[in-house]
């Protein structure tokens, strides 16, 4: 019998899991300029065009999959009303530190606590992922607070795990690439980009840094986001240099799944 990799148990059948939210695959497919690219550097570049999304047939069962949908849900909502500020928000100074001075950012009441579980459970899916496309996520600590939440009912943020929400409002920002690692020597972060939305997850254990803690998602408080133009060069690093390497050695998604199960 299948195995579903959620509840560990032996079910009578496995659903297609997205790793992010079907509903925003398709709004990028029908927007133009759009891409939906699944990539990887582990074991050498690779990429593929994911036509119907970042999804995996071999992660969970149905009952577990509806236990994600609450979230994936609420990110998906919050996600549309921040593009088109139909959420309640105020203009506020954000706490400055040594090295950034001052600055003010909008400020959307929203739940901060079903953002951070649907960033945890994003991950999650896709560390038990055994498709290529997520080989960079690997730290146990994902395994270990997603599965403490679901057993306990305690939400993600309780971990006090810092995750932060930016949105990047050009054509630059409207793709969807599957989640990756964004190095730093002390402040490592975990990285899930989605249409003109990028979620950063402290990936090691010291937050995630000057410019980023401070629009880290706290419990009981309104959700600060970085709303803006174009992405910081460092960003756009790690994508460009697969594409250089690649060229136009690009994999379709679809029928390299296909051909997988003899489709």
């Amino acid at each position: 019998m299948p195995y579903c990799k959620v509840c560990q148990q032996e079910v009578a059948k496995l659903v297609r899991c997205h790793i992010y939210p079907h509903s925003m695959a398709r709004e990028l497919a029908a927007e133009d300029g759009g891409h939906l690219l699944s990539m990887s550097d582990r074991f050498g570049p690779r990429m593929s065009v994911a036509h119907a999304g970042i999804f995996d047939d071999d992660i969970a069962c149905e009952e577990c999959e509806r236990r994600f949908g609450p979230a994936d849900d609420y990110a998906v909502y919050f996600r549309r009303a921040v593009l088109n500020l139909s959420l309640p928000f105020s203009v506020e100074r954000l706490h400055p530190t040594q090295d950034f001075p001052t600055f003010r950012l909008p400020t959307f009441r929203a739940d901060p606590t079903r953002l951070h579980s649907f960033a945890m459970n994003t991950l999650f899916r896709s560390l038990l992922s055994d498709r290529w496309e997520h080989d960079q996520i690997t730290e146990a600590f994902i395994e270990q607070e997603v599965r403490m939440s679901l057993g306990s009912g305690d939400p993600t943020i309780s971990s006090g795990r810092e995750v932060c929400i930016i949105f990047t409002m050009s054509d630059v920002g409207a793709y969807l690439g599957t989640p990756h690692l964004l190095p730093h020597p002390d402040h490592p972060k975990y990285v899930l980009q989605m249409p003109k939305m990028t979620i950063f997850v402290d990936a090691g254990t010291n937050g995630l840094g000057p410019g980023f803690s401070v629009l880290a998602l706290r419990p009981g408080a309104h959700v600060a986001v970085w709303r803006r133009r174009e992405p910081v060069l460092e960003e756009l690093k790690w994508p460009s240099e697969i594409m250089a390497a690649l060229g136009d050695r690009i994999d379709n998604f679809d029928n390299v799944r296909r051909k997988r199960r003899g489709k």
